[in-house]
């Protein structure tokens, strides 16, 4: 299971049908017994999707753990005789989900809000994080050296269908071809504040 879920696989019919397949299920149902066990010891997290009742996505808790399941999933690695430099493509293929995932986490947390999976026909969102009942802050994240135009042009049309907060998270404003209208740019600096400012909010709490 954590092969596969390393390997991309995040929902329960799929990760379960790859197992029925194997012959280690007797049916679909019985796996939900074994997401359980592997939550209950802190090894994977679920997350629900927003609008879809009693659907949730699966992810391995850990980054260093999602690493070394992938890479054995993939390659087989703990056999095989395997470099550093391979190992060092690997984490930079999984470096953009794990940062998503922390920032995401970390404003959840910020803001006092939910994290959820949010699918729309074509479209799926890095940051999703709901209120009571609707979606609060939607957001992007480009973990990379140059942000194009036409990339931002992309982000602000997939953005502008959520009436809420929206942000989008870059590793330095410079890295943008040009700003995005409507939309708050997040920085390394600005998580920094947030996170500040969250810490100040929780020890004032524990004080009173």
């Amino acid at each position: 299971m954590l092969h596969l879920i390393a390997d991309g696989k995040s929902k329960s019919g799929e990760i379960a049908g790859h197992l029925l397949n194997k012959g280690l299920l007797d049916s679909v149902s019985s796996i939900q017994k074994y997401f359980r066990v592997l939550s209950s010891m802190g090894l994977i997290r679920k997350m629900p999707i927003f609008g879809k009742r009693r659907r949730s996505r699966y992810s391995i808790a850990s980054p260093l753990l999602d690493l070394h399941f992938y890479l054995e999933a993939k390659y087989a690695y703990t056999e095989l005789e395997t470099s550093v430099e391979f190992i060092r493509k690997a984490v930079d293929y999984k470096l953009p989900r794990h940062a998503e995932d922390f920032i995401a986490d970390l404003l959840a947390k910020a803001h006092g809000l939910r994290r959820v999976s949010a699918e729309l026909p074509e479209l799926e969102l890095n940051i999703a994080l709901q209120g009571f009942k609707r979606l609060e802050l939607v957001g992007e994240v480009k973990w990379k050296e140059r942000v194009k135009r036409s990339e931002v042009q992309k982000i602000e049309e997939k953005l502008s269908r959520f009436d809420c907060h929206r942000v989008f998270v870059v590793p330095s404003e410079d890295v943008l071809e040009r700003e995005p209208e409507g939309i708050e740019v997040l920085t390394p600096e600005d998580l920094l504040e947030i996170a500040r400012e969250s810490l100040k909010k929780t020890l004032n709490m524990e004080h009173l």
